[in-house]
């Protein structure tokens, strides 16, 4: 019979119908025991005195032909006590009588997750593992997760989890498959053992033994099963793994090809494109003229800069189009009052970092994660200021003077956590404050007009000459840093700190380099506005810039800003899957000294 190929113990395995819930496509075979050859499972049936194939495959309600087919040596000397063999999930006869179908072979709704799920990283984790677990990719856990880069791919970090199938692509391909080929039997002589049997057709003994369940010795004329394979070519669809995926370096390179980012040795050229709503307003012509100077004080740094001016005020396919010639690296957007869809959809889809310059309102950097809100929103500010408060001052008395503003959500903030009940006084009752334990007093002042802020500056000024032992802060509302200049001299008295989003102090020298650079070029003065918006493009130009080059585009890796005239930046994503916010603001203190200090709120 020659040599015959015997899988081993992971391809063979035997089990009862009973113990694994056999699903049989008739009642009657039910009960018989079930073998796995090669990932199939096979009925095991015993025959006895007075069987035939035809007899077993109609009590069966097995296919004839398939019976043959399998068990050849059956066919040919069927003897009482022989194994034959049929596969469970084979399609019954069909006789006219109905079958009952094996819940094995029914076509039952996949379980797969088809939604994106958010994951919290545990220790030993990998992207790879997750990709794996998860039946997707790297590159579309990277995707979904912009955020995230082997520096902060840590236990405890949340991602997101694409569904099911996501990135993975698919491929036909011809390959060698081991496949059953058939039974054959074999009648033991007396001096047969099991090792002499295995020898003789080529297998291990364990390999021989699991062919043959329940038989615990060989006897003379027992008979054995041989099971016969065959090599054979298959089409099979299978998954088309990037290699990349499986090693450090691998999954560095997908991420710089996701977030396109230069190899070390490119030279970067950092593409920057300027979308301007309302090309002719003074403030969209200061902002340009600043990003300008920007980028000529970096002409001899090194960095390799191209510069686009688009109008925006054109239809909205007509910028894309444009901007998709450019192909920029970053795109800054200056529409103060709405930040334009199309741009975010464009930065989306060409995965492009679309700067939000002016538009303090705008969210869309909680959902695109390519929108970069330049300016920190209200509930940022608001929050962040409140807690820098708090962290300093909580052992003062606060107190809110004026009549209030229900639309203050600096106010608001303020009143929620602060650990003693706040009072609310007009100036003209401030001395009602003063008790014979009252240490320290920090008075926020509700009002916003100049003349109201002079008037309440003043009653400050007499209480802290009558109570001298009391130490009093002054806290103003954001817009009194327009007050900076003209009541100067009252704030520095009364220490006031005011909190704002912005704030040049034109002593600064970074700022009289900026004025020097900005008149060499334009041959004029920078505008006075509020903010200085000229300044505002001088600072995003050399942050991004520089940025841009020193990380080869690298968003995730840029550091805080330095030197900056009239804004700090820093880059930070409130998750790995959302767009990146500045939240850094100032609290503008100004000393008794006529010195004013900008600190920085984290």
């Amino acid at each position: 019979m020659g040599k015959y190929r015997l899988y081993s113990l992971a391809l063979l395995s035997i089990s009862y119908a009973g113990a694994i819930g056999s699903m049989a496509f008739a009642d009657t075979a039910s009960g018989l025991p079930v073998v796995e050859i090669l990932g199939r499972r096979y009925y095991v049936y015993e025959v006895k005195k007075g069987d035939s194939l035809f007899g077993i495959s109609r009590d069966f309600n097995w296919d004839d032909s398939e019976l043959q087919k399998l068990n050849p040596g059956a066919l040919a000397d069927l003897r009482r006590d022989m194994k034959i063999y049929y596969p469970v999930d084979f399609p019954p006869k069909d006789n006219g009588a109905g079958t009952v179908q094996s819940t094995d072979c029914l076509n039952t709704a996949d379980k797969r997750s088809d939604k994106v799920e958010k994951y919290v990283i545990k220790k030993g984790d990998t992207l790879y593992r997750l990709a794996s677990d998860n039946k997707t990719t790297v590159a579309a856990i990277l995707k979904l997760n912009p955020g995230v880069s082997e520096h902060n791919f840590k236990a405890g970090a949340t991602i997101l989890i694409p569904a099911e199938g996501t990135g993975v692509k698919m491929v036909k391909n011809i390959i060698d498959e081991t496949a059953l080929d058939g039974f054959d039997t074999y009648q033991a002589t007396k001096e047969d053992t099991w090792t002499s049997v295995a020898r003789r057709f080529g297998m291990s003994v364990e390999s021989l033994k699991e062919a043959n369940p329940g038989v615990d010795k060989i006897k003379n004329k027992l008979y054995l099963t041989i099971p016969r394979f065959k090599t054979v070519e298959v089409e099979r669809i299978v998954e088309n793994k990037d290699p990349r995926e499986e090693s450090a370096e691998g999954i560095r390179d997908i991420y710089e090809e996701i977030h396109g980012i230069a190899q070390e040795t490119d030279q970067y050229m950092v593409n920057l494109a300027l979308v301007m709503a309302e090309p002719t307003e003074m403030r969209s012509l200061e902002y340009t003229r600043g990003l300008l100077t920007g980028i000529n004080s970096l002409k001899n740094s090194g960095y390799k800069i191209n510069f686009k001016v688009v109008d925006g005020s054109r239809p909205a396919e007509d910028v894309i189009t444009e901007l998709d010639g450019f192909k920029p690296s970053m795109v800054i957007s200056l529409s103060e009052k709405k930040f334009p869809e199309s741009l975010a959809e464009y930065g989306e889809t060409s995965r492009t970092p679309i700067v939000n310059a002016l538009d303090a309102k705008d969210v869309t950097y909680l959902e695109n994660p390519y929108v970069v809100q330049l300016i920190a929103p209200s509930d940022i500010f608001n929050a962040g200021v409140a807690r820098w408060i708090r962290e300093n001052y909580d052992d003062r008395k606060l107190v809110f003077v004026g009549a209030g503003d229900p639309n203050d959500q600096l106010a608001g903030a303020l009143r929620a956590d602060w650990k003693k009940r706040p009072r609310t006084v007009t100036e003209d009752n401030l001395q009602s404050l003063v008790t014979d334990d009252t240490t320290g007093l920090l008075l926020y002042g509700s009002m916003v007009k100049k003349g109201e802020v002079s008037k309440f500056l003043a009653a400050v000024q007499k209480l802290r000459e009558e109570n001298p032992l009391v130490d009093i802060t002054v806290l103003g509302r954001p817009n009194w840093i327009v007050y900076d200049e003209s009541l100067a001299e009252p704030m520095h008295a009364e220490e006031t700190l005011i909190p704002s989003r912005f704030y040049m102090n034109p002593e600064s020298m970074d700022s009289k380099r900026f004025g020097i650079e900005y008149k060499a070029l334009f041959d004029r003065e920078p505008a006075k506005s509020f903010p200085v918006y000229s300044a505002l493009g001088y600072d995003t130009a050399k942050y991004f810039i520089k940025s841009f080059g020193d990380t080869k585009g690298d968003f995730n890796a840029f550091s805080r800003s330095s030197g900056s005239v009239q804004s700090d930046f820093e880059m930070r994503r409130q998750n790995n899957w959302t767009g990146i916010v500045n939240p850094l603001v100032y609290v503008v203190k100004f000393t008794p000294y006529d010195t004013v200090e900008r600190i920085i709120v984290e």
